[in-house]
């Protein structure tokens, strides 16, 4: 009998109801109406309203709450939070996320749930602005006068989820302008130019003129340098003429 009660007393409460996203409970039987079902001239201004624009360099990644509300969907999250609604009255909306924070809720769940599908537009922005550190490189020409050819480092980014969603959220509650500059990461590579740039400096140099010599020197010379020509000294070696060249 007393679920017998509950029945066409819901359906007289769904017949009712003027307002989109309103959750039931009634003796622990929970029902959501869809905000597709019904739509009042209030809720659609602010649906209107809730707009959010990202900033990267020259670009500018738009979110609409009007386009993506009717791909939201429709789940039962607490008890507790039945009385909010989700597409109510923006105090409503206001209020139904702190409940959420609240109650232990992650800012981008509680986010995700009033504005539906903003997750799936960051999770995008963030593949699109990603960039790979990349190590710097050393280059060896023994012919070149140059000798050492450094490419330099390249520094990697990534967005700063964490931040993005603490501002969303702190400038919502705030009324403040929904239009954000992306927060980045730096994502530094583990060898830098100047790492390479310690090693590479001209301690010492020496010249002589052996012209003058005989052939059987030059010769010497020329094998000695062949010999020579890169060569690694590491730090705290010992370089032997002789075991290098021979005698």
């Amino acid at each position: 009998m007393k679920r017998a009660f509950i029945l066409p007393m819901l359906i007289i409460l769904l017949a009712i109801s003027n307002f989109a996203g309103v959750n039931f409970a009634i003796n622990n039987l929970s029902v959501c109406v869809s905000p597709s079902e019904v739509q009042t001239a209030s809720s659609n201004e602010i649906l209107h309203k809730n707009k959010i624009e990202f900033y990267y360099a020259n670009r500018v990644f738009s979110y609409n709450l009007a386009e993506n509300v009717k791909k939201s969907d429709n789940f039962y999250l607490n008890y507790e939070i039945n009385k909010y609604k989700r597409f109510g009255e923006e105090h409503e909306r206001k209020a139904l996320l702190k409940r959420m924070l609240n109650l232990g809720f992650d800012s981008e769940i509680a986010l995700n749930y009033l504005f539906p599908n903003l997750s799936a537009l960051i999770n995008n922005i963030e593949k699109n602005i990603k960039i790979a550190p990349k190590n710097a490189s050393l280059k060896l020409d023994a012919n070149s006068e140059k000798v050492f050819f450094i490419t330099p480092e390249i520094i990697g980014q990534k967005l700063d989820k964490s931040a993005l969603y603490a501002n969303i959220i702190e400038s919502y509650l705030k009324n403040l302008p929904l239009k954000f500059n992306l927060p980045l990461i730096k994502l530094m590579p583990e060898v830098l130019r100047a790492d390479f740039l310690k090693f590479t400096n001209l301690r010492a140099d020496f010249s002589t003129d052996f012209s003058a010599s005989s052939a059987d020197r030059k010769h010497n010379i020329k094998n000695a340098l062949v010999s020579l020509n890169k060569v690694e000294i590491l730090p705290g070696e010992t370089f032997s003429f002789n075991r290098t060249v021979g005698r």
